[in-house]
């Protein structure tokens, strides 16, 4: 479902606020109807009333008891929350005059569902207004009613008939004010019809890259109603904001990648796990660290970004991370740099030694280059790291299947093993079976072979 916001009177704010991925959500107290929160408890003062004198004067004193917490809870409720209020409508004529400054603004269209789920970790509620010639009433057999939602919606989802133009639907919130979201939730931006060209064209500059449709208002002809245009081509323009690393700032080609997951937790905290398409250095990740932190989290105290690589596994861990606590901003590649991997691309190319396999294992951490030797009818596995470092593993030989399994020539206490398959696949194995696997090393297509 698409919903839309009208915006107006403070361009450079509404605008900073699109560019940063956020929404304001007021509390009660600041939005245009007195009336809000309003709820006729009467029936639930004579309803308790009539129960109590039915009871002891114990009793009765605890129906005062539920009154009261009743009246606590709305309280709390109408000071805590925010309201952020959206229409199912971008034409009626009195939203572009009251809330986009007469169509100085424009207006906001939204995916509603990626909007009102972006961050599961917000407690948020969304549902239509309900317009009614006389507020909603609370009576006893509401008490039964445990479920959040329907307490919320009842206190911040009802209106007067005369509001019913609006066609408005709410997103309430857990706390008001700055509510980050999904960018893909943001689809188009409707330019009023008396819109400045200017802030137009500033707006189109600042937000290119999005992937949003620009629309200009139009009246039409002979009527009251209005309709719109698109001003830009989609199908033409490049979806690269938060989607590629520049190549400015590469300064070679641009580097895609994609957020695969966010978890933000309200107290201060947020984890994003991006895929990276193929490797970038240190000060790429710190670009996009900040852009994250400028653009999604600016109110964040601690961020934690994790990066994996395209076509490979994070079972084993992260081949990056970045973390910013404040402002500290602390980033660490833990797999293979570029420069490391040619490292072990040029130490394998240049062997001259007998070799049955070789390989390169870009596990984070333990990422080395493997070669599997055999000296005298002996067999060994030797490991280079990117440090430069080296061991060598005597191994024995058995045939199984097509495949050879070499263990280790004393045994080790884990019952590991390595199994290579007759294509060359090299897998790493235990008594519960394989639990990782590498493609055999190609010096001509190395890079479309990573880990599995």
């Amino acid at each position: 479902m698409r919903v839309f916001k009208y915006r107006g009177g403070n361009f450079e704010r509404d605008l900073g606020s699109l560019e940063r991925n956020f929404y304001w959500s007021p509390k009660f107290d600041d939005l245009n109807d007195p009336c809000e929160t309003l709820i006729n408890t009467d029936p639930f003062k004579i309803q308790s009333k009539t129960f109590a004198k039915l009871f002891s004067k114990e009793k009765s004193e605890q129906f005062l008891e539920v009154e009261k917490a009743l009246h606590n809870l709305f309280e709390i409720k109408k000071k805590g929350i925010g309201i952020y209020s959206l229409s199912k409508t971008f034409k009626d004529e009195l939203l572009w005059a009251h809330y986009a400054d007469s169509h100085k603004g424009f207006c906001i269209e939204y995916d509603l569902e990626l909007l009102a789920n972006s961050y599961k970790s917000f407690e948020t509620f969304s549902f239509p207004v309900i317009y009614n010639k006389k507020p909603p009433e609370y009576s006893i057999r509401d008490i039964n009613n445990t479920k959040t939602e329907q307490v919320v919606q009842k206190l911040a989802g009802y209106k007067s008939k005369r509001w019913n133009y609006e066609q408005e639907h709410r997103i309430v919130t857990g706390f008001y004010g700055e509510h980050p979201y999904n960018p893909n939730c943001l689809k188009s931006i409707y330019f009023g019809l008396n819109m400045k060209e200017s802030e137009k064209d500033l707006m189109m500059e600042r937000l290119k890259g999005r992937n949003i449709q620009f629309l200009q208002l139009i009246q039409k002809n002979n009527s009251y109603e209005f309709d719109a245009i698109k001003l830009n081509d989609l199908t033409k323009e490049r979806h690269t904001y938060l989607k590629e690393i520049p190549s400015e700032i590469t300064k070679g080609n641009s580097i895609k990648f994609e957020i695969n997951v966010t978890f933000f937790i309200r107290e201060g905290n947020a984890r994003v796990e991006i895929e990276l398409e193929s490797k970038a250095e240190r000060d790429h990740l710190d670009w996009i660290a900040q852009l994250l932190k400028k653009d999604m989290f600016k109110n964040i105290e601690k961020l934690f970004i994790s990066y994996i690589l395209k076509n490979n596994s994070n079972n084993e861990g992260y081949w990056a991370t970045s973390t910013f606590e404040q402002d500290n901003l602390k980033t660490q590649i833990n797999g293979l740099t570029s420069e490391q991997e040619k490292s072990l691309i040029d130490r394998l190319n240049n062997e001259e030694r007998k070799t049955l396999g070789k390989w390169i294992d870009e596990t984070p951490y333990v990422s080395s280059s493997l070669i599997l030797l055999e000296e005298d009818g002996e067999f060994h596995f030797e490991t280079c790291y990117h440090d430069g470092s080296n061991s060598s593993n005597k191994v024995r030989a058995t045939k199984l299947n097509g495949e050879t399994r070499y263990d280790d020539w004393e045994p080790n206490i884990h019952g590991e093993y390595f199994l290579i398959s007759e294509n060359g696949v090299l897998n790493f194995c235990s008594e519960d079976g394989i639990f990782r696997t590498i493609q055999p090393f190609d010096k001509n297509n190395y890079l479309q072979h990573r880990i599995k």
